[in-house]
């Protein structure tokens, strides 16, 4: 699977939200490759509709393969450094030696299909290779990039196990709404989710900065609302069983994009 980040406009971006990957701009088979067109999107801002509006639109883009997460004002959990050096055997330069790291203790993922397991340590080299990363050095963000890619939730395993390339894309969806800038491990992740072929979006109904302290701006989408709120109160979503009818054009959506 290769994954493909689509270039939207930020209304373009949720009529393409719900689309199966199949249904999207760039979607090919090649051999035995499945070129997935993937969002991977930061939205700053709220529209003129106002807040209520705002939380609407997320709600609506929540699916039943939907992560959803708020970003938290206390650090969230780093690096652990005693891995990270001992994962330094397990490279020569810029190249993560996968198969001998496939078969080390560190492979959590030996209980995946092997397809999966390959998948997940490509991506990690293809990250590396793109140099989107913006860390203090190249052997940092390949330290980052190599314990991201060893530590996915499992929340986010359990999507990836049931992605069917041709269907529907399961989804990352953050909210930035606290003065707490991400950390490198918070970006790296994001980043490699995209990779991995997931649609992603941080959102900041604040226009805080966030993603891009550490992530290269032209790996993702960028989307500035015309509002900014600040001391909101996120809401509780549900991520529903099945998935939503989607609403009406000229509706809710219309109001946040107009000009």
């Amino acid at each position: 699977m290769e994954s493909a980040v689509l270039k939207t406009t930020a209304e373009e971006m949720l009529i393409l939200w719900d689309q199966p990957a199949k249904y999207r701009s760039g979607f090919s088979v090649r051999e035995d490759t499945v070129v997935v067109p993937n969002i991977f999107a930061k939205v700053s801002g709220v529209g003129d509709d106002g807040i209520r509006a705002y939380w609407n639109m997320i709600d609506d883009m929540l699916t039943p393969d939907t992560l959803i997460f708020v970003k938290k004002p206390e650090r969230p959990r780093a690096l652990d450094y005693r891995i990270v050096r001992q994962l330094g055997s397990f490279r020569n330069g810029t190249r993560v030696l996968k198969d001998q790291l496939m078969r080390s203790q560190f492979n959590a993922y030996g209980y995946l299909p092997g397809h999966l397991q390959e998948l997940i340590f490509t991506k990690l080299q293809a990250m590396i290779d793109d140099g989107y990363l913006c860390l203090d050095s190249d052997a940092e963000s390949i330290d980052y990039a190599m314990y991201a890619a060893l530590t996915i939730d499992r929340s986010v395993l359990k999507l990836l196990q049931g992605f069917d390339f041709t269907k529907d894309v399961p989804k990352i969806i953050v909210i930035d709404a606290v003065e707490a800038v991400f950390t490198k491990l918070e970006c790296t992740q994001l980043l490699l989710y995209s990779y991995l072929g997931f649609d992603t979006a941080v959102f900041s109904p604040c226009g805080y900065r966030d993603i891009e302290v550490y992530v290269d701006e032209s790996a993702f989408e960028s989307h500035t609302l015309s509002d900014f709120v600040y001391n909101v109160k996120v809401p509780n979503f549900k991520i529903p069983a099945e998935r939503k009818v989607k609403k009406k054009k000229g509706g809710f959506l219309s109001g946040l994009f107009k000009s």
